[in-house]
C-alpha cells in the first residue's frame, strides 16, 4: 500500500523525479554541495573560535553564502548558534538570503523566466 510520500501521484514523488531527471542532477548535487561546504565552514569557525585558534575571516563566510551556500549559512548559523547576535554580519547574510531568494531562484526555472520577460515585454 502507497503512503502519500510515497504514491507516484504525490508532490513528494514528482520533486523527486524532476530533481533526479538527469539535467538537473548535476545541478542539485552542485547546489547541496555548496550549501554542505558552507554548512561545514560555519561550523570549522565556530570550532575554531571555541577553541582560541585562528578564524576564517567573515567575508570569506558571505562569499561562500553568496555563491550559492545561503540556505547552509542560515542553517548553521542557527545549529552552531554562530554568528547570531554579530551584526552588520548578520544583515548581511539576511540580504543575501533574500537576493537569492527573490531574484536568483525565479531565474533558475524556465517558466519563471518566461513570465519575466513577458511581463517586462508588456510593461
Amino acid at each position: 500500500m502507497a503512503t502519500p510520500l510515497t504514491s507516484p501521484h504525490s508532490p513528494f514523488a514528482s520533486g523527486l523525479r524532476v530533481i533526479f531527471n538527469s539535467p538537473y542532477l548535476i545541478d542539485f548535487a552542485a547546489y547541496a554541495g555548496v550549501n554542505l561546504a558552507t554548512f561545514l565552514a560555519f561550523g570549522w569557525d565556530k570550532h575554531c573560535a571555541r577553541i582560541g585558534r585562528r578564524r576564517m575571516p567573515e567575508a570569506t563566510l558571505l562569499r561562500m553564502a553568496f555563491f550559492g551556500g545561503s540556505i547552509g549559512a542560515k542553517v548553521a548559523q542557527r545549529h552552531f548558534r554562530h554568528k547570531t547576535y554579530k551584526q552588520p554580519f548578520g544583515r548581511q547574510l539576511n540580504w543575501i538570503l533574500w537576493f537569492q531568494i527573490i531574484v536568483v531562484t525565479p531565474l533558475l526555472f524556465p517558466q519563471t523566466r518566461a513570465a519575466i520577460s513577458e511581463f517586462l515585454r508588456t510593461w
